[in-house]
């Protein structure tokens, strides 16, 4: 079983660059997959459009320091420089030993089995892969048995583009959803089988792997970042995912009240390399079996947050959970149960709550919380790389992903008032138009697409109506309400700003042991959001179709 304790024993080996290092955890390997040691390892192919990746631009700096500041900028830098490892992914083969697989193993540990590796580093010690990507290795290749070294291939100049089901395997990742027929997997087995009698090693750097490094999912902490009675003051957390998003406004502006002491992160390459000093580390997607924490802070995967707010609430702990808070009714229910019968607390993080721009609107409009408030949006997202795993099958589709936030936004300034009528249509071009009335008689309008300027990334237009009234919010910084007589206030903000006072005003709720979020909030907004998102598949299943029944009518 992989060591959970950290001592002078290094992690695992990673080719980083040019440089074979011990820098990193191991994948963490699940009750279907199987823990490989690496033999030989060849790069077929290097995979772009996975994340997002800045060009080293001093006008790109520029437009973002006249949005957002210094500070804010010198964290968005540091944290995408702290990227460089985890943007390097390849498709490659290779050849290793089996030394962890399930119970219904179709190979043995110590077994020699060949494979295919979609989505992982250059080179690495040990692989965690599905039974899809693994065949068994014929007795007659010998050559690759070395016990120091791995023979290392940079390109072997064999990527398959041709091959119809190519994209599926540079789409893949162990969380995406993605599944291949029983056709494609035949192929993948027949090209690894392939690729294991053909390839040529005899020109193959060697990287050395003697001794072979311990297995090891998690390092416990050292070196705890403040002293005894700082920490004592402070509630015991854990983070999922350590993301761009995390380093940039979770931890920075948590640290008042909420010690984190441990952190997730399924790919080991976003863990700083070589870390020595702060919080565990673990590459688990969900927590330990003896893990106790008070605070649960969620910003992984979308598809794994409501499972992991539910494993909190079950445990008595708070759940922090950034958006989506579900992304199917399944998850939902399941939530709202948890919900009912926890001790602990909920806060879903919604930054449009935490605007100082809503006092203001609400002040304006001259309405409580409570009476209807027309919302009218038009929102610019800047385009998804191709393989971002955004447009993963678990991920479902940007309205789930982004457009979640203005939709809340509107249910926020209405008191999460009940949805009386919807409706959506999606353009050629993508652009997704939705509309909702609430019981209240409040309306809401969104206009979601990613045609436009990307210069400083998203861009927001709000117009919020009530009366004679109009509040217009650009880009969450320029505010201004006017009525039929007179321009009534004009603000400006730091567009960051709400970011820091969502999770300042979290922690310090959770401090003083508030409960968070209502179960009707979580209800209509998560609900909403899905009754959208299921009208959604059915305008790109519509416009799917459309195409076939042309190219039908055209043949015959």
């Amino acid at each position: 079983m992989p060591d959970a304790t950290r001592s002078a024993e290094s992690e695992m080996r990673y080719l980083l660059g040019d440089q074979w290092a011990d820098a990193f955890v191991d994948y963490y390997c699940g009750p279907h997959d199987y823990r490989i040691r690496v033999r030989a390892f060849a790069n077929l192919e290097k995979l772009t459009g996975i994340y997002f990746v800045r060009p080293r631009s001093a006008r790109l700096l520029w437009n973002y320091l006249r949005e957002v500041g210094f500070v804010e900028v010198w964290r968005k830098v540091v944290s995408r420089m702290q990227e460089k490892y985890r943007n390097e992914k390849f498709v490659s083969f290779g050849i290793g030993e089996v030394v962890q697989a399930p119970s219904d193993a179709s190979f043995e540990i110590g077994q020699r089995v060949a494979f295919l590796a979609p989505g992982f580093p250059a080179c690495i010690e040990r692989i965690v892969l599905p039974r899809v990507f693994i065949a068994g290795l014929p007795d007659a290749i010998s050559e690759i048995r070395g016990e120091a070294a791995i023979r290392y291939l940079a390109s072997c100049g064999d990527p398959r583009p041709g091959v119809e089901w190519w994209p599926q395997i540079q789409a893949w990742n162990a969380y995406s959803g993605y599944e291949f027929s029983d056709s494609v997997a035949a192929a993948i087995g027949a090209t690894v089988r392939e690729l294991a009698a053909k390839l040529d090693w005899s020109h193959a750097r060697e990287l050395a792997i003697d001794p072979p490094t311990p297995i090891r999912e998690r390092i416990a902490r050292v070196s705890p970042s403040a002293t005894g009675r700082v920490r004592a003051a402070r509630k015991r957390g854990v983070l999922f995912g350590y993301g761009h998003y995390a380093k940039t406004n979770i931890l920075p502006n948590i640290r008042r009240h909420i010690d984190v002491e441990a952190i997730h992160e399924v790919d080991p390459t976003q863990i700083p390399p070589i870390v020595r000093r702060g919080p565990a580390w673990d590459s688990a997607p969900a927590p330990r079996d003896d893990a106790d924490y008070e605070v649960f802070l969620i910003a992984g995967y979308h598809h794994t947050h409501a499972p992991l707010a539910v494993d909190a609430l079950e445990r008595g702990a708070y759940a922090v959970v950034e958006k989506p808070l579900a992304v199917t009714r399944d998850q939902l229910d399941r939530l709202l149960a948890a919900l009912d019968e926890s001790r602990g607390g909920y806060f879903g993080c919604f930054h449009k709550r935490y605007s100082p721009l809503n006092d203001y609107a609400i002040r304006d409009l001259r309405q409580s919380v409570e009476a209807p408030i027309d919302y009218h949006c038009i929102v610019y997202e800047v385009p998804l790389p191709d393989l971002h795993w955004y447009r993963w099958p678990n991920s479902k589709s940007r309205l789930i992903s982004n457009g979640c936030h203005w939709i809340d936004h509107f249910l926020y300034l209405n008191g999460y008032d009940e949805v009386a009528a919807m409706d959506l249509d999606q353009a050629p071009s993508g652009t997704i138009n939705c509309s909702v009335t609430l019981r209240n008689g409040a309306y809401f309008t969104m206009a979601l697409t990613d045609i436009g300027s990307e210069r400083i990334g998203l861009q927001e237009y709000v117009e919020l109506r009530a009366r004679d009234v109009t509040v217009r919010m650009v880009n969450n910084a320029s505010y201004r309400a006017e009525n039929t007589a007179r321009v009534i206030r004009r603000l400006s903000f730091n567009k960051m700003v709400t970011y820091k006072l969502m999770y300042k005003a979290i922690a310090e709720r959770i401090a003083r042991g508030e409960q968070g979020d209502t179960a009707q909030s979580l209800r209509v907004s998560t609900q909403l959001i899905l009754d959208l998102e299921e009208r959604l598949q059915r305008c790109s299943a519509a416009g799917r179709e459309a195409p076939a029944r042309e190219r039908d009518r055209a043949r015959a």
